[in-house]
């Protein structure tokens, strides 16, 4: 990670240089500098170096989500195949997410979480709702 905010720091003190560079009087005259060809190309690799840093992100979070999901769909399978005391199991899903602190944004992932492991999304929506999730 250090290789690329030395990079995006060179690529910014190039900018500058090229922002200067430009705003000289010889640049309008018609005078091509070295920066004036080599800029675009900068600014371009730039956005493809921070646009491939957020697809790895986004793919390592993907792969964590997925692997939660994984371990949730037995669970999940379980209060399915059991026999409904509640409507849509809500109780069942309102117990999985009273487990969680009073974080709002974190029982509120625990249900989308159980949702893609095949939760009932109606049960769900009424444990998240009487686990004061609005």
């Amino acid at each position: 990670m250090n290789i690329w905010k030395a990079t995006e720091h060179r690529i910014k003190d190039i900018a500058e240089r090229y922002r200067q560079i430009t705003s000289y009087p010889l640049y309008v005259a018609g005078v091509i500098t070295r920066y004036t060809l080599i800029m675009p190309t900068l600014l371009m690799i730039s956005h493809k170096i921070r646009k491939g840093i957020d697809t790895m992100r986004a793919k390592k979070q993907q792969a964590v989500v997925d692997k939660i999901v994984e371990e949730l769909r037995p669970l999940v399978q379980e209060i399915e195949n059991g026999p409904e005391t509640t409507r849509y199991h809500y109780r069942d899903y309102m117990n999985i997410l009273a487990k969680y602190p009073e974080e709002k944004d974190q029982r509120y992932t625990m249900a989308v979480l159980l949702i893609k492991a095949g939760a009932n999304p109606e049960g769900v929506e009424w444990a998240a709702r009487l686990a004061f999730i609005e």
